[in-house]
């Protein structure tokens, strides 16, 4: 819908007729010269003031100007002119144009020119596309009497006059009814409003139930302050009974929020022109609507009607734009979008029955519930996703879809209603929304009214996001989450229970029917995902033929006709038939692999023979498979995860024999080390399974696994990070990686082993390189808390020894830096510990910590330039580089006293060692990604003074 371009005759600019000209200078003869002669730059002379008798001037203007002012302008009814004022203007303003008194009916103005030469001082009369100029040329010498009219609330813009002066007599045109007669705007605003009507009926674009018009506008909205074209387009939309009105405030997008600048990926699909409503103002006459009001707060939109106005898309931050807004009362719900159809229905429901009154215009609660629903799915789901984001972070309260509409429904209680919102609206996009929130929901629902009731919408639920999303996922998610299984990621274990088999057959069978047209068309990282969820479910579906008590129609029908309904629910081509069809064997060694491996550490029931056999001989292919992935660091997966998730699959299918043992060896060599560790340590196996895994890890010989696969550890650590060791950067972390993970698996699985291993390390790799002893040994022992106590004594041992001869080269003498007064971070967190152990040593100038961020660590470092938003969120691991009086050492002083500081500390460890083995427990990080570690009481550093 497109407005009509109005008002069409706002204003009228003539001159007298040859004969009416000669008939006033009859009438008047009057002296300018003492006006004109002033040197003010304006005068306004009121009636009283004017030197000279206007009487008869002011008659001839009722009788011969009347007339022609109601043809041109046609106005409501009867009026009349009443002398404002005389307007002497030297340098060109409109403002002298003003009247300064409006009586009650006066609905606009006119303006009589007195023959007196003036250059420039053009006038301009604007309203809409309706647009007149009065003293056109240049310079404006015509020595004859000339008028303009025009409505109220039109702009009037002068230019400059650069000589002469500009005489003009200023009238009210006003109603002489003002009681009956109000119209202060063009006829043109009625013929508007009839057309306005007419669109209203018309079926609307989804994007076109809500309109915007630009407003520029000073501090504050009001409608009062409205002139001109905007006053008219209120006006007709009002006039025509079928639209609300409302004002917004509104904001560009580029300077909404930092965090979304931060985040374009994220406000990629919104365009550059979008505008995001930031407060909203009804008109009167819409009446008190409340969820229209909150509903709009934090709405997007990048259309306006078309208008002759110019919009700076770009406008700066502080530079606020209004916008009328507006919409037909029969779209009230499209216009207030999700989150205000929502706030409508819940308005109705909480009052309850009569409902009538907060139906806005449904006849029934049914009505206006299925007349919600709709506005929940979008066909853009993504981009709806990221709207609902965006407004939810203008509008606190535009959150939580899901759970409302839920809560609604429970409410009014009607299953026909539910099993709609199943199969047309219910989605995983919305913002917040969890698979497994859907299924508690759903779960619910179905032990109350029965599954049968609602099947059908579910099995449409379950088509419409395969076939609109062109994946799987979330489909199968919410499968696995309905039947209790957890997928590659923990879903819900509440519900891990045998629940409706049939109804899981069913689902299951409607997203195969999708399977094999969906398979090829995602990338890599979410097939793993869903290949995973999908092995799950699949194991569920088919473990239910061993448990007939499980069958939900087990007691009302006979074994033949259970069969015969398995028989039509079960799906035709099974998950792993897909995988083995694929010729590709690239895509089984890459996701294959890692989603069966998923998926059998998430269930440890779950067994997929033909597949693990499939991925298992992949080993024996010599030209092309894993070989390539040893000789290229850079393919899709690392030789690491691959052979982690080798080990996994065959220990699961009892193939873990030492022949494949041997073939992993002879294809990974050194890299089977890290592989076992990362089998054991994110893998549920059993004890004999984990001893035959030890086997296959001798005690360190040499570090040649960190020199010669430094590119693989490097881009499998990176993946796969500690939560006590940063990233890799340089040989340094990856060797410290290297050993914890080796040392602590040892542990966990025989830490009877773990001393052999620790004097291996340190005969064969440490004593070798004396300097590691400080770059890395001192880290594993003050950073880890997984030792057993001989384990450590033996590297501080060796450390203490090598670090005091290290001494004997240097010529400086260690200074002590540290401040008596130093405040600590009060807390006990990983990272605040590191901290406070730094700064109580009295030799440290620089260290480097990692670990969880903590509030208390960043108040401590006045850490608040980087706020948070809902688009840009805080890592929750940082890595500091601290540093104390370090500007007034050089470098080597300052490798001096780092040196002295480790000795300093593992010699205070050596001494304490209940304190090495009682400090408080670490808390893990709390919630999900961004959030902070909570900070704990902080205990004293052992070398506090």
């Amino acid at each position: 819908m497109r407005l009509l371009e109005f008002p069409k005759g706002a204003s009228v600019v003539r001159v007298l007729t040859a004969k009416e000209e000669v008939d006033l200078r009859r009438l008047v003869a009057w002296d300018l010269s003492r006006l004109v002669s002033a040197t003010a730059p304006t005068t306004i002379l009121t009636p009283s003031s004017i030197p000279f008798n206007t009487a008869t001037f002011d008659s001839f203007v009722n009788a011969a100007l009347g007339p022609r002012l109601e043809t041109a302008l046609r106005p409501a009814g009867a009026f009349y002119t009443s002398l404002a004022h005389l307007a002497v203007d030297r340098i060109g303003t409109a403002t002298t144009m003003v009247p300064a008194h409006r009586p009650n009916g006066t609905f606009g103005s006119l303006y009589v020119a007195l023959p007196h030469p003036f250059v420039g001082g053009a006038l301009s009369f604007m309203r809409g596309s309706d647009t007149s100029t009065w003293f056109e040329s240049a310079t404006w010498s015509m020595l004859r009497y000339s008028y303009a009219a025009c409505y109220r609330h039109t702009r009037v813009i002068s230019t400059a006059i650069t000589s002469g002066s500009r005489l003009l007599l200023v009238y009210n045109l006003i109603y002489l009814d003002p009681c009956t007669h109000t119209r202060d705007y063009p006829i043109s605003v009625d013929a508007a409003a009839t057309r306005l009507s007419t669109l209203a009926a018309k079926a609307h674009e989804p994007n076109d139930s809500r309109l915007a018009y630009p407003v520029r506008t000073s501090a504050s909205l009001s409608f009062d302050a409205l002139s001109g074209h905007e006053r008219d387009l209120v006006n007709a939309l009002i006039l025509s009974g079928d639209y609300d009105v409302a004002l917004g405030c509104v904001r560009p997008k580029l300077s909404f929020d930092e965090g979304i600048n931060m985040a374009g990926y994220i406000m990629a699909s919104v365009p550059e022109s979008s505008h995001i409503l930031c407060s909203i103002q009804l008109h009167p006459s819409t009446g008190d609507l409340h969820f229209l009001k909150d509903g709009l707060a934090g709405a997007f939109f990048h259309d306006y009607v078309s208008t002759a106005r110019d919009v700076d898309h770009k406008a700066d931050d502080n530079d606020l734009l209004g916008v009328v807004v507006f919409w037909p009362k029969r779209r009230r719900l499209e216009a207030a979008g999700p989150h205000g159809a929502l706030l409508c229905l819940e308005d109705a429901v909480s009052r309850g029955p009569p409902y009538i009154d907060h139906l806005v215009g449904y006849d029934s609660l049914n009505s206006l519930v299925r007349s919600v629903l709709p506005l929940l799915a979008a066909p853009d789901l993504s981009k709806a996703s990221i709207l609902q984001r965006i407004q939810a972070t203008a509008n606190a309260s535009a959150t939580e879809l899901f759970a409302r509409t839920a809560r609604l429904l429970d409410v009014i209680g009607d299953p026909a209603l539910m099993a709609t919102y199943m199969a047309t609206s219910l989605d995983l996009d919305y913002f917040g929304t969890k698979a497994s929130e859907i299924a508690i929901w759903i779960h619910r629902v179905c032990s109350t009214f029965g599954w049968e009731v609602l099947s059908h919408g579910l099995e449409q639920l379950v088509d419409r996001w395969t076939n609109e999303r062109a994946t799987m996922a979330p489909a199968i998610r919410l499968i696995a989450a309905l039947a209790g299984v957890d997928g590659p990621d923990p879903l819900c274990p509440s519900l891990r229970q045998p629940y409706v088999p049939e109804l899981i057959k069913a689902l299951w069978r409607t997203a195969q029917l999708n399977v094999e047209e969906l398979y090829y068309v995602v990338e890599a990282a979410e097939l793993i995902k869903v290949l995973g969820a999908c092995l799950a479910v699949e194991g569920y579906v088919a473990s239910m033929s061993e448990r007939p008590a499980a069958h939900w129609l087990q007691a009302r029908l006979p074994p033949f006709a259970l069969s015969a309904i398995d028989t039509a629910l079960n799906p035709a081509t099974s998950m792993t038939a897909i995988m083995l069809n694929d010729p590709d064997k690239c895509s089984l060694l890459n996701v294959v692999t890692h989603a069966l491996a998923r998926s059998l550490d998430a269930n440890p029931t779950l067994c997929a023979p033909g597949l693990a056999t499939a991925v298992l001989q992949l080993l024996d292919d010599t030209l092309d498979g894993v070989n390539t992935l040893v000789d290229d660091v850079w393919m899709t997966r690392s030789a690491i995860e691959v052979a982690a998730d080798m080990l996994v699959i065959a220990s699961r299918h009892g193939r873990l024999v030492p022949s494949l043992l041997e073939r992993c060896e002879t294809i990974f060599g050194s890299l089977l080390v890290p592989a076992i560790c990362h089998a054991l340590r994110h893998s549920t196996l059993d004890p004999d399974v984990q001893a035959k895994l030890l086997q296959r890890m001798p005690p360190p010989e040499t570090d040649d696994i960190v020199r010669t696969q430094a590119k693989h550890l490097d881009v499998f650590y990176k993946k796969h990070p500690h939560p006590q060791v940063p990233p890799p950067d340089g040989s340094k972390h990856v060797h410290w990686r290297w050993i914890i993970d080796l040392l602590e698996v040892v542990t966990m699985v025989d830490a009877t082993k773990t001393l052999s291993y620790v004097q291996a390390w340190v005969t064969n790799v440490l004593a070798p390189k004396p300097a590691l002893f400080g770059e890395v040994a001192f880290y594993c022992l003050t950073r880890h808390a997984f030792w057993p106590t001989e384990a450590w004594v033996a590297v501080a041992t060796a450390a203490i020894p090598v670090l005091q001869n290290e001494f004997k080269t240097w010529s400086f003498n260690s200074r002590n830096v540290r401040d008596a007064n130093q405040a600590l971070v009060p807390c006990d967190c990983v990272l605040a510990r590191q901290i406070n152990d730094f700064l109580s040593t009295k030799y440290g100038v620089e260290e480097e910590v990692y670990g969880p961020r903590c509030d208390a660590v960043d108040a401590f470092f006045g850490d608040d330039d980087e706020p948070e938003t809902m688009f840009k969120k805080k890592k929750p691991m940082t890595t500091m580089t601290l540093t104390r009086r370090r500007e007034a050492l050089t470098l080597m002083q300052s490798k001096f006293q780092t040196a002295s500081m480790r000795l300093e500390r593992l010699q205070a460890l050596m001494q304490a060692p209940k304190q090495r083995g009682t400090r408080p427990k670490r808390p893990a990080v709390q919630g999900k990604e961004g959030a902070k570690r909570r900070c704990v009481p902080a205990s004293p550093p052992i070398l506090a003074s």
